[in-house]
C-alpha cells in the first residue's frame, strides 16, 4: 500500500501534534508499506532528537530548503525570539484569565479572516509540493487537522493521485469549548462537514468526537483511531523511588480554564490529607515539568503546600519521561462538556506508556467522560468526575495510595491486560491499515 500523509508538524519538532504522523508513518514503513510525508517544515514548538529520522520514509517540507526544519537536518537553525511570547510571561496569570474572554471575543473575526487567509496561502505551496510528486501512485492520502490547509490539501491529493482520502481529527473543527469564537465557528461548521461528508473515511482520537460527528453526519463513514505510545526496552522497569516518599507528576500545560481547575481540585483534595494528618508533608512530593512553572508555583502557595511542589520546569522530552517513570502516579486533568466532549490529552497515553496508575480529574458538566469510560473497561487507575460532586472519593483514594506508598514502598498497578495493547502506535498502525484496505478493495 502506498501512503501519503499530510501534516502540520513533524519531528523533530517536539509539538505534540507531530508525534501522531510519525509513529503512523513509521509502523506503516515497518510494515512494508511505502509512506511518504508531507508536512510544513515549521517547528510549532522547540526541535527535539528523541524520535529519530526515518530511513525509510520520504519526507517533504512544503515550506522549502528554508524552512525550520530543512534548516536544522543541515545545522543552520536559530529559533527566533519571540516578542509576543515575552510580553505574555510578563502578565500575571490571573490578569490573563480576566482578559482572556474578552480579548478573544473581539478578536475572533479579525482572527478567522487572518487564520483563513493564512491557510489559503498555505494550501498554495502545498499545491505545488503535491504537484512535483505527481508522477508517483497513491492508494491513501492521510490528511490531518488541526490545520485547515491540510483538510484543503487531502482533497486535492485524493483527487490529483487518484485516491482514497482519510480526514483525521485531532480535534473538531468547530471550537465548542469556546463561545468567543462566534464567527470562526460559522466558518468552521461549514468546513467540518464537508470534510467529513466527503472524505471516503473519517478518523477521530476518541469515541466523543466519533460519535458527535456521527450524530451531525449520519450518512459519512466515521471510525475511531485514538492517539497512542511507543513501547521500548527502557520503559520495563518500574523506576518509582522505593524511598517511602509517595511522588506524583503532572507534565505539561496548565492552560487557564478547566485543566488548571482540575489541578487546583487534586491539590485541595492531597492538602485536606495533610490537615488532617494521615500523611505528612515530607511524605509526599509532587513534580511539575513544563512551561507553566508561575502558574502552578500559585497554586500550590494559595492552598499553602508549597513544601511539597519540586518544580523542574521545561525540559527535554528525555528528562520528562524519567519524571514519569519514577513516579508513583501520572496525574491527567481534562474536561467533559455539552460543547465539548471526548477530550484525551497526550498526556494519558504518556501514562500508560509509564505503566503508572493513572488519576484523571475531569471538570465540566457532564459525566460520564471518556477518560471514566475508559477506566472502566481497561482499570488504568481512578477518574474522578467533578460533576458528580463527590470529592470524598476523590480523597479516600488519594489516601488509600499515599499510604499504600508510604507502607510497603510502592503502589500496585494491575489495569487490564488489554489496556497497552489498545493504545500502542505499531496496533494503531494495523487498524489504520485495516481501515485503507477496506477502502481500496472495491477500487
Amino acid at each position: 500500500m502506498n501512503y501519503l500523509i499530510i501534516c502540520s508538524f513533524f519531528p523533530p519538532d517536539r509539538a505534540v501534534a507531530a508525534v501522531r504522523p510519525y509513529m503512523l508513518a513509521k509502523y506503516l514503513s515497518k510494515a512494508g508499506h511505502s509512506v511518504v510525508v508531507l508536512r510544513s517544515g515549521a517547528f510549532n514548538s522547540a526541535p527535539d532528537d528523541s524520535l529519530p529520522e526515518l530511513e525509510n520514509v520520504q519526507v517533504v517540507s512544503y515550506l522549502g530548503a528554508d524552512s525550520d526544519a530543512e534548516k536544522y537536518k543541515r545545522g543552520e537553525y536559530a529559533p527566533a525570539a519571540s516578542v509576543q511570547a515575552e510580553i505574555r510571561a510578563m502578565i500575571p496569570w490571573k490578569l490573563k484569565k480576566i482578559l482572556l474572554k474578552p480579548y478573544a471575543f473581539f478578536r475572533d473575526p479579525i482572527d478567522t479572516r487572518r487564520r483563513v487567509s493564512a491557510a489559503k496561502s498555505k494550501f498554495e505551496l502545498q499545491k505545488k509540493a503535491l504537484n512535483e510528486l505527481s508522477d508517483r501512485h497513491f492508494d491513501i492520502v492521510f490528511s490531518t487537522y488541526s490545520d485547515l490547509e491540510n483538510i484543503y490539501a487531502g482533497e486535492y491529493a485524493a483527487s490529483l493521485f487518484h485516491a482514497k482520502w482519510i480526514m483525521d481529527f485531532r480535534d473538531p473543527v468547530v471550537a465548542g469549548y469556546s463561545k468567543s469564537f462566534y464567527a470562526w465557528n460559522k466558518f468552521a461548521a461549514k468546513i467540518q462537514k464537508h470534510a467529513v461528508e466527503h472524505s471516503d473515511l473519517c478518523t477521530t482520537i476518541s469515541e466523543g468526537i466519533s460519535s458527535e460527528f456521527s450524530a451531525l453526519y449520519p450518512t459519512a463513514n466515521i471510525q475511531t483511531l485514538y492517539n497512542g505510545f511507543e513501547a521500548n526496552d527502557s520503559d520495563q522497569a518500574d523506576l518509582s523511588l522505593n524511598t517511602g516518599v509517595f511522588t506524583a507528576c503532572y507534565t505539561g500545560q496548565v492552560y487557564y480554564d478547566l485543566r488548571r481547575e482540575g489541578l487546583e481540585l487534586f491539590i485541595r483534595c492531597l492538602k485536606e490529607l495533610l490537615q488532617r494528618g494521615v500523611i505528612d508533608k515530607s511524605k509526599v512530593r509532587f513534580i511539575y515539568a513544563g512551561k507553566d512553572s508561575d502558574s502552578v508555583r500559585d497554586l500550590f502557595r494559595k492552598h499553602s503546600v508549597e513544601e511539597i511542589l519540586d518544580d523542574r520546569g521545561y525540559v527535554s522530552r528525555s528528562v520528562v519521561q524519567e519524571i514519569q517513570n519514577r513516579s508513583d502516579i501520572f496525574l491527567v486533568t481534562s474536561w467533559n462538556t455539552a460543547s465539548s466532549q471526548g477530550v484525551l490529552t497526550g498526556k494519558f497515553y504518556e501514562g500508560i506508556r509509564a505503566k503508572k496508575n493513572i488519576l484523571a480529574v475531569v471538570c465540566g458538566d457532564r459525566p460520564n467522560s471518556e477518560l471514566k469510560l475508559l477506566n472502566d473497561k481497561y482499570h488504568y487507575g481512578f477518574c474522578y468526575e467533578k460533576v458528580s460532586g463527590n470529592e470524598t472519593a476523590l480523597i479516600d483514594y488519594l489516601e488509600r495510595i499515599c499510604t499504600e506508598k508510604i507502607n510497603t514502598g510502592k503502589v500496585a498497578y494491575c489495569p487490564s491486560p488489554q489496556l497497552m495493547e489498545a493504545f500502542r502506535y505499531d496496533m494503531l498502525a494495523q487498524k489504520l491499515n485495516m481501515y485503507a484496505e477496506d477502502l481500496v478493495k472495491d477500487r
